[in-house]
């Protein structure tokens, strides 16, 4: 007698799923209506579930979707890069027009904005005269490109962030992988966490008031850094304290950095 055979990896079969990679056998049953009805929704309680249970861990157990996922316990949640893709996306739906990972033009093309000797407004001038277009021409059309690369190139912070965190958590986690993991949640929570400040002063606060936005953001976030470091790297507490505020500041000179970078290169490439 033949035995059968995972249409997947033709490993032998033994019951109704395969033991090698886990392909269920296909029979007559699963086509049925009240069969492929309920896989529906259960898909989508699944799902539901999921995205619930891993939002309330990113925002209020620092560090404990990283550990999970590090130590294998997978199940129970959204996987990192599904995590940091919704609040990428969350991020530029609320905050489209927010200068926190971008610089508008009424900041950066102006004749007194210099960044290493570079005069941008100098350089969106011979731009707009190679274009035959008004300066105010280049400004609209740089308004209109620089969200979209903004959050097209944020993925470059993820490797960037983890070799800040490498340094101060190896011990731990030897493998730069693992620190990759990290980045993306600590990234997500700044995401979100940007959106639901914004969200609250923008209600109150005025321009002059920034500083209040500033501050009690970089709290909330340098507190919150502690907290994962803590937990993930097993950390004391005031070991914790230190590499979370080493942590922010080069948290500030990378976004500042990004700001700038993504700016200037939406500006050229128009």
């Amino acid at each position: 007698m033949t035995k059968k055979q995972c249409i997947s990896c033709h490993a032998e079969l033994n019951g109704s799923y395969c033991h090698s990679c886990g392909e269920k056998v296909v029979e007559s049953k699963d086509f049925t209506l009240r069969k492929i009805i309920g896989e529906g929704i259960g898909a989508f309680t699944n799902l539901d579930s999921k995205f619930f249970k891993t939002f309330k861990a990113l925002l209020f157990q620092p560090g404990l979707l990283c550990t999970e996922y590090l130590r294998g316990a997978r199940k129970n949640y959204l996987k990192p890069f599904q995590v940091f893709i919704i609040c990428n996306i969350l991020f530029f739906i609320f905050l489209k027009e927010m200068d926190l990972l971008l610089i508008p033009s009424k900041w950066f093309i102006v004749s007194n904005f210099e960044f290493f000797k570079l005069n941008v407004h100098d350089i969106a001038q011979s731009i707009a005269a190679k274009k035959g277009v008004s300066l105010e021409e280049i400004k609209l059309l740089y308004d209109a490109n620089v969200a979209s690369n903004s959050k097209l190139f944020i993925i470059m912070l993820v490797p960037i962030f983890a070799l800040v965190t490498y340094p101060i958590g190896y011990k731990r986690l030897k493998e730069y992988g693992k620190h990759i993991i990290l980045a993306l949640y600590l990234i997500a929570f700044f995401l979100v966490l940007s959106i639901l400040w914004v969200t609250v002063f923008s209600k109150f606060l005025n321009e002059t008031q920034k500083w209040v936005f500033i501050s009690s953001i970089s709290f909330v976030y340098i507190t919150y850094t502690v907290l994962s470091f803590r937990r993930v790297f097993k950390d004391v507490w005031w070991k914790a304290i230190i590499k979370g505020l080493y942590f922010y500041v080069f948290l500030f000179i990378i976004i500042f950095s990004y700001r700038f970078l993504v700016s200037y290169y939406t500006l050229v490439s128009l």
